[in-house]
C-alpha cells in the first residue's frame, strides 16, 4: 500500500515537472511567434513606405533629405535585411575591369550584365559607405560628408531591393526590372557630380572646427588628422568613386574612345583655361605644342587600334594642369618679373612666356609635359602639391602664410568663404581649393598612368602626364 501511494506521488510530481516544462516552451514559442509577427508587420510597412518614398524620390529631394542626415538615423532605418546586406558585400573586393572590356560593354545590354554590374556596385559602394564612416567624426558629421553618406547608401539600398526583391514575406522571389535599374544608375551618376565638391566643403566645415579648437585649447598637440581624414583615406576613396561613376557611366552613356585625339584634347583644354583666364584677370599666356602633333604620328595599329582612353579625364587632367600653369605665369607677369630683353625669358608679344605642351608616343604610354615659367614651387612644400588640405589660389580651402610656411601642421585658415555660394565644380572654376592637383593624380593613376611634378625654384614647373594606351590596363582599386 505504501508503496503504491509512493508511486503515485512520484507519477504525479513527474507529470507536474513535465507540464511546467511544456508550459514555459509553449509561452516561449507562442511569444516567439508573436515577435516574428511584429517583425514582420514592421518589415512590411517600411517597406511600403520605402516603396512610396522611392516613387517621389528625384534629384532636387534627395538632395534637400540628404542635409539632414545622420548617421544614427541612417543606421536605425536600415533594416535587418539590408543591415545585412551591407555587412555581406563590405566583406568582398571590388574586380578591376581592363579599360578594353569595358569598352565592350556597351554592345554587351542584357538583364545578365547588367545584374553583374548591379553586383559590383554594392561590394563597391559597401566598401565606400564604410570609409565614410570610418572618416574622423567632426569631417564625417558636416552636412557635406553626411549629403554623401546619404546619396550612397541610399543608391546602396535600392539596388539591393532590385537585384535581391523584396523577402519581407519570406518569399524567395526576385523580379528583376531593368528599366528600374537604368534609371537608378542614371540618377545616381548625375547626383553623385556634386560629391568632391561636397566633400571639399565639409573639408572647409571641420578645418573651421579645427581653427577653433586650436584657438581656444592651451594644449598645442591639436592634430589634424583628429578632425579630417588623411590624403591617403581621401585619395582610395576618390579612386574607388571614379571606378563607380567609369562602371555606370560605360553603360548609361559611354565614355571610353578608341583612337582619342590628344591634340585636340589639349587644345580644348586650353581654351577652357584660357577663357577662366581671360575672365579673372583679364588676359592669359599663350600655348605652344611639340612633339608628336602631326596625325601622321597617331597610326592605327591593326592590333592595338588607336589610343585608348577616357577623353574627358584626360581633359581634367590637362586642363588642370594648364590652369595652374596659366595662373602662376599671369601673377608672374602681374608682379613684374618678366622685363623684355632680359634674357632669362623668350617672351610673346603679350609680355608673357608661353605655356608648353610636349607630347609624345611611346610603345606602351603617351606621355604628355606641361611646362610654365610661373616662378617654381619650394622644394619642401612639394609634398603639399598633392594634399587636399592645401592651395595656393585666393579661393582656397587652406592658403599658404607669406613665405609659404604655415603653423599647427602647416595649414592656416582661409580669409575668403564667400565663393562657397559658387563653389559648384571645378570644371567651371579657375581655382580647384586644393582638391585640383590630387583629383588629376587619381584620374592618371586610374588605369595605370601617373602625374609627377618637378619644380625649379624661381623659374618654373614641369608637369609629367602618363597614361597607358593600349589599354590593357585594369583599374587600380582599393
Amino acid at each position: 500500500m505504501i508503496q503504491e501511494k509512493r508511486e503515485h506521488q512520484l507519477s504525479l510530481s513527474f507529470s507536474y515537472t513535465i507540464y511546467h516544462t511544456y508550459k514555459h516552451i509553449y509561452i516561449h514559442k507562442l511569444i516567439s511567434t508573436m515577435l516574428n509577427a511584429i517583425a514582420r508587420s514592421t518589415t512590411k510597412l517600411l517597406r511600403r513606405s520605402y516603396t512610396n518614398q522611392m516613387k517621389i524620390r528625384n534629384k532636387t529631394t534627395a538632395i534637400a533629405t540628404a542635409s539632414n542626415y545622420n548617421k544614427e538615423y541612417h543606421r536605425k532605418h536600415l533594416n535587418v535585411a539590408l543591415s545585412s546586406y551591407l555587412n555581406e558585400y563590405k566583406k568582398k573586393k571590388p574586380t578591376p575591369i581592363a579599360l578594353r572590356d569595358m569598352l565592350k560593354w556597351e554592345k554587351m545590354q542584357s538583364t545578365t550584365t547588367s545584374k553583374l554590374l548591379a553586383l559590383e556596385l554594392m561590394t563597391r559602394l559597401a566598401n565606400r559607405i564604410h570609409d565614410l564612416e570610418s572618416f574622423p567624426p567632426v569631417f564625417l558629421n558636416t552636412e557635406y560628408t553626411q549629403s554623401v553618406l546619404a546619396l550612397y547608401t541610399n543608391f546602396f539600398e535600392d539596388l539591393t531591393l532590385i537585384y535581391h526583391g523584396d523577402n519581407s514575406s519570406g518569399s524567395t522571389k526576385k523580379k528583376w526590372d531593368e528599366d528600374s535599374f537604368q534609371e537608378l544608375i542614371k540618377t545616381f551618376k548625375n547626383n553623385d557630380s556634386a560629391t568632391v565638391p561636397s566633400l571639399a566643403k565639409g573639408m572647409r566645415t571641420a578645418l573651421n572646427t579645427y581653427f577653433k579648437k586650436c584657438e581656444t585649447s592651451l594644449d598645442d598637440d591639436v592634430d589634424a588628422d583628429d578632425y579630417l581624414p588623411n590624403d591617403l583615406e581621401l585619395d582610395l576613396f576618390y579612386q574607388s568613386r571614379l571606378g563607380i561613376r567609369m562602371l555606370i557611366g560605360q553603360r548609361v552613356k559611354p565614355r571610353i574612345k578608341n583612337g582619342i585625339d590628344v591634340v585636340a584634347i589639349a587644345r580644348q583644354s586650353y581654351e577652357r583655361a584660357q577663357k577662366l583666364s581671360l575672365e579673372h584677370y583679364g588676359f592669359a599666356p599663350e600655348i605652344e605644342f611639340l612633339g608628336h602633333v602631326s596625325e601622321d604620328d597617331w597610326d592605327v595599329s591593326e592590333v592595338f587600334g588607336g589610343f585608348c582612353y577616357v577623353p574627358s579625364h584626360l581633359e581634367h587632367i590637362l586642363f588642370e594642369l594648364i590652369k595652374n600653369s596659366m595662373r602662376a605665369t599671369v601673377e608672374q607677369y602681374n608682379d613684374g618679373v618678366y622685363t623684355k630683353g632680359d634674357g632669362d625669358h623668350i617672351l610673346k608679344e603679350n609680355g608673357m612666356p608661353p605655356v608648353q605642351i610636349v607630347i609624345s608616343k611611346g610603345d606602351y604610354d603617351v606621355s604628355i609635359k606641361v611646362s610654365d615659367e610661373g616662378g617654381g614651387i619650394k622644394r619642401r612644400l612639394m609634398p603639399q602639391i598633392w594634399s587636399y588640405k592645401y592651395s595656393t589660389s585666393p579661393y582656397q580651402l587652406l592658403p599658404a602664410s607669406a613665405d609659404g610656411t604655415t603653423e599647427k601642421g602647416q595649414i592656416k585658415r582661409s580669409e575668403s568663404v564667400e565663393e562657397d555660394a559658387q563653389f559648384i565644380t571645378f570644371r567651371q572654376n579657375f581655382f580647384g581649393g586644393g582638391f585640383g592637383l590630387p583629383i588629376a593624380r587619381v584620374f592618371s593613376r586610374y588605369f595605370g598612368g601617373d602625374l609627377k611634378m618637378i619644380s625649379i625654384e624661381g623659374f618654373g614647373t614641369d608637369a609629367f602626364v602618363y597614361i597607358p594606351h593600349l589599354g590593357h590596363s585594369k583599374e587600380v582599386q582599393p
